[in-house]
């Protein structure tokens, strides 16, 4: 059982992960009936560029031997489907694998991503078919650019009062 996005609390969050699935998928091949994938119907098309990706790879990691390499099936992907940014984008998709989780909180890692999407975006003519398929992924990552500033807002606050939880106190005793 899959469910796509793994991002619960925000389909912001660049979590593109094709060697986990790669690595799942492998694991299982030989030993399961099926699988039920199941986006997140609530928002599938908000996240379209998302969810798209990780359905490719694993439905393409079912189509192999059990010791499928994915990597051959990234270049492919990378070049057909981005064509002159194919370069870019694969250190994007490599990137984001790598350090997806800390964007949440890391406004440096989430700039990073940012920028190497906008280096991507810079390879493609205006219009092209490449372009008009950054521009969907480009919508989804409006988010993580959100994210961002609000990121930067919160490191800037000074003296901001912290709420303490009475369960966190500990336990005080009463004589």
């Amino acid at each position: 059982f899959e469910n796509y996005p793994h991002t619960a609390r925000g389909h912001w969050l660049p979590s593109f992960t094709p060697h986990t699935i790669a690595e799942s998928v492998n694991a299982i091949k030989g030993d399961f009936l099926g699988e039920n994938i199941q986006p997140d119907s609530h928002r599938f098309m908000d996240a379209v560029a998302f969810n798209s990706f990780q359905f490719y790879f694993t439905f393409r990691m079912y189509w192999g031997d059990k010791d499928q390499d994915i990597d051959p099936m990234l270049d492919e992907f990378y070049t057909l489907f981005y064509g002159p940014a194919r370069t870019r984008m694969k250190a994007f998709y490599e990137y984001c694998e790598a350090h997806w989780p800390e964007m949440r909180e890391d406004k440096a890692r989430a700039d990073e991503a940012l920028a190497l999407f906008a280096a991507a975006r810079e390879q493609v003519e205006k219009g092209s078919v490449y372009d008009r398929r950054l521009a969907v992924l480009g919508e989804y990552l409006d988010g993580l650019a959100d994210r961002s500033k609000q990121i930067a807002k919160e490191q800037n606050r000074k003296n901001v009062p912290e709420l303490r939880m009475w369960r966190d106190a500990g336990q005080v005793k009463l004589d």
